[in-house]
């Protein structure tokens, strides 16, 4: 006699994941920032600029990975939550959170959508979150 047995809810299709690095360039990206715009709150004096704008360009490169990311406030500048990033960076890939593939958008952020609704993510592509879903509908490249 066979036993009857649960169906099992198909996997979600996990592209590569993103790491942290490319967390923080997507997030940047996604509020539509420069590196320059983005470094613009935490330089004081001119003089802080060009180190500013080179530890941003740093942390965005492949393999560098933040420390003390809760100390650096990157929130002052762009959407950012340094506890997704602390997870990008500690845990095994298949313990990330879910992230749109796009702009790093996580189901916790509040963020409006074009519509001026809620983003969720997209029915039509898992790895999409509704303001990408509609930002590409309208020919957006980003």
């Amino acid at each position: 006699m066979r036993h009857a047995t649960a169906a099992r809810a198909p996997e979600l299709f996990r592209p590569d994941p993103i790491r942290p690095w490319d967390y923080l360039r997507l997030r940047r990206e996604a509020a539509g920032l420069t590196i320059e715009q983005a470094a613009r709150p935490f330089w004081h004096r001119p003089e802080h600029r060009a180190d500013c704008e080179e530890n941003l360009r740093f942390f965005e490169q492949t393999g560098t990975v933040m420390k003390r990311v809760h100390d650096l406030d990157i929130p002052r500048a762009f959407p950012f939550s340094a506890d997704v990033y602390v997870q990008l960076a500690s845990l095994p890939p298949e313990q990330h959170p879910r992230l749109c593939r796009r702009c790093g958008w996580d189901e916790w952020t509040v963020q409006p959508d074009r519509a001026g609704d809620d983003t969720s993510w997209s029915a039509e592509d898992p790895t999409l979150c509704t303001r990408c879903e509609q930002d590409l509908a309208r020919g957006g490249r980003r």
